[in-house]
């Protein structure tokens, strides 16, 4: 999935939606031209932000991962 708000619709879906949260990675939520801390507070307020991916990779490249 590519943005944090595909995941919040998915996670409504599930069994269990109470056990899982979201990722949101800077830049994937950047390549879609979303505005990354948009995404982080929207899963705040969802109350499903686990986590946070900073990522380290060129600006507007595909997903790198360099280190």
């Amino acid at each position: 999935m590519a943005t944090t708000g595909h995941y919040l619709g998915f996670i409504l879906t599930l069994d269990r939606p109470d056990m899982v949260g979201v990722n949101p990675e800077f830049a994937h939520e950047q390549m879609a031209g979303l505005n990354f801390l948009h995404g982080v507070a929207q899963a705040w307020e969802a109350g499903k932000l686990f986590h946070i991916d900073l990522n380290d990779q060129m600006p507007g490249r595909y997903d790198q991962d360099l280190l």
